[in-house]
């Protein structure tokens, strides 16, 4: 290699030699990595027929799964009815208040609303499972 290099560097610059001195040791790399590769995948390429016994075993039949159904939380209920008295505290409020001042609105603009929204949540709560 050395020869190669030295006989190289009389005929071309110093910026051109680096380039065709890796290309030539490159070339027996080349031919050692291939080498390798085919030893190494030539197992892959002999072929194997499969066992008629392992047939039934390449396809699911039945999958069933089963989730404990959770016992429900106490404090989320105890949460839940406190969250309605206090929904229907302030429905009641509201009621009030939109028929003894004198308001231009209809107090079912506000009751109506929250009782939805809270019946959907209590709603899904129930149905979770």
């Amino acid at each position: 290699m050395l020869k190669y290099i030295k006989s190289l560097s009389d005929n071309y610059y110093f910026n051109d030699l680096p380039d065709i001195a890796i290309r030539k040791a490159r070339k027996s790399d080349w031919i050692e990595e291939l080498k390798f590769l085919i030893a190494m995948f030539t197992p892959f390429t002999r072929y194997r027929a499969p066992d008629p016994a392992d047939a039934d075993r390449a396809f699911i039949a039945e999958v069933q799964v089963r989730h404990p159904r959770e016992p429900r939380s106490r404090r989320s209920e105890a949460v839940l009815a406190i969250g309605w008295a206090l929904i229907v505290a302030k429905c009641g409020c509201v009621h009030w208040l939109c028929t003894a001042y004198t308001v231009p609105v209809s107090p079912w603009w506000v009751i109506a609303p929250s009782l939805l929204f809270a019946s959907i949540c209590t709603w899904v709560y129930w149905r979770r499972d």
